[in-house]
């Protein structure tokens, strides 16, 4: 079925269908699936070959990609600047979308672990609660975070620049205006703050998070 999708798109140029995608049209969104979703799958099954679930792992990571391709109102492909083939950076999507699975995976397999042994606090690979939520929540909200605005993070949180130093990097007019725009983009965390008081997590417990929250926010 998907080798006849595919072959049924084969001669739709991407640029023409990213272009009608972006004025709104519904059915060049579903084109353009037609046209990619036997590279997804396929791709996405070679990485997928020593699992032993890998056809729920699979269908994951199709439907993560797809995500993320409309996610913010098709963002990527509006920044997709065509220096080499969509395929390729498709491929790297995949390949971001299937770590990020795997990562999620993994914690939540420790963090199962852990309730069955209470000492493994003790050694080390002590998980907060509802560490798997943060990172889920943390990049719905990264995912309407412009490239700018996380660069304008990293030199405040990462770098530590001043306010004022931040508004001559950035060419801001002074330092209120910079801490203006710093709490404008952290205004686009605010559901982690549901989470917090959810989970009440410890002083303790938020190194772990911050290590989450410099990956996914610094990558």
């Amino acid at each position: 079925m998907l080798q006849l999708l595919e072959e049924k798109q084969e001669g739709v140029l991407f640029a023409e269908l990213r272009n009608k995608i972006l004025k709104g049209d519904g059915k060049s969104w579903s084109a353009f699936l037609e046209k990619y979703s036997r590279f997804i799958y396929s791709n996405a099954l070679k990485q997928c070959s020593d699992f032993k679930d890998k056809e729920d792992l699979v269908y994951e990571i199709y439907c993560g990609v797809v995500k993320k391709l409309c996610q913010d109102n098709f963002r990527v492909l509006r920044d997709f600047e065509g220096r080499s083939d969509f395929k390729t950076y498709l491929f790297r999507i995949i390949q971001t979308v299937r770590q990020r699975i795997l990562n999620l995976r993994n914690r939540q397999r420790k963090m199962n672990q852990q309730r069955e042994d209470p000492e493994a606090i003790s050694c080390g690979n002590y998980i907060p609660s509802g560490a798997v939520q943060f990172e889920e929540e943390l990049r719905n909200c990264l995912a309407h975070v412009s490239p700018g605005e996380k660069q304008l993070l990293k030199l405040r949180y990462r770098e530590g620049l001043t306010f004022r130093e931040l508004a001559g990097r950035l060419s801001l007019s002074d330092g209120n205006r910079a801490a203006y725009e710093i709490r404008r983009i952290l205004r686009k965390f605010a559901p982690i703050k549901k989470l917090k008081a959810r989970f009440c997590w410890r002083e303790d417990e938020y190194p772990y998070l911050a290590g989450i929250l410099s990956e996914l926010l610094f990558e």
